[in-house]
């Protein structure tokens, strides 16, 4: 293997190293699914926010968990990778607010559909 082809596969294993570094000391929560307000029943919705509950507290360990390992990164760590990370939180946090508005959305539907409830 020529040098080159040897530096390319170094920097590769190096930038996938700190990818599942993150990926496996970091869980990211699985989203959840929020009925539809407008037909759901009042325990559909009930379950819905208390999932939303826990979905945001998880996702704000996660948070959590990927904004000290961008800390904790030292210069020998490869800017792609801390970048990969950075998106990864940013992502995170664009998926939790989306959840909670999404369900916000729903949960007006539903008082919509019930006004007696």
């Amino acid at each position: 293997m020529n040098q080159i082809s040897l530096a390319v596969v170094a920097s590769f294993a190096i930038f996938m190293s700190g990818t599942a570094v993150a990926q496996s000391t970091c869980d990211r929560p699985d989203n959840i699914n929020i009925p539809d307000g407008a037909s759901a029943s009042l325990d559909q919705m009930i379950e819905a926010q208390n999932g939303v509950r826990g979905y945001v507290s998880s996702m704000e360990e996660y948070l959590e968990c990927m904004d000290e390992i961008i800390e904790d990164a030292d210069e020998e760590t490869d800017a792609d990778t801390v970048n990969n990370w950075i998106n990864q939180y940013n992502s995170g946090v664009d998926e939790m607010e989306a959840t909670a508005q999404r369900f916000n959305e729903e949960r007006a539907a539903y008082q919509q559909a019930n006004p007696s409830q």
